[in-house]
């Protein structure tokens, strides 16, 4: 593996969250940073197209992308900004990186990442 896809995947790998339940899962917050959006505008819409995807290939959006409060969430409700997080697992990430814009770095990474991985995306 290139030597930049390993640093992608350490550092994607950081992200990762297990609960009490040893369930692993990542934030959709989290991911927006490490790919490189800057607001939740533009990464919403992303993930809406991946939700989409994940519902065109017949999969329970429910077990991909589950909405969540956060504490930044819940400051932000109390403000009226958009209070929603995504609880999203391992192969909604992939969902996202197929469908995030080629002009971030990380995005390009997770496609080629997902490739080498050789991840059947359905």
């Amino acid at each position: 593996m290139r030597k930049e896809l390993e640093l992608f995947e350490k550092e994607f790998k950081k992200l990762e969250i297990v609960d009490k339940k040893l369930d692993k899962y990542y934030k959709a917050r989290d991911l927006m940073k490490f790919l490189g959006y800057k607001k939740w505008d533009s990464f919403k819409s992303v993930i809406i197209k991946a939700i989409d995807l994940c519902n065109s290939n017949g999969k329970d959006i429910n077990e991909y992308f589950v909405p969540i409060m956060s504490f930044e969430s819940l400051y932000k409700l109390i403000y009226n900004y958009e209070a929603v997080d995504y609880k999203i697992n391992e192969m909604a990430c992939y969902l996202i990186f197929m469908v995030a814009n080629d002009k971030y770095e990380n995005v390009r990474l997770g496609k080629e990442y997902i490739e080498y991985k050789k991840i059947i995306l359905e």
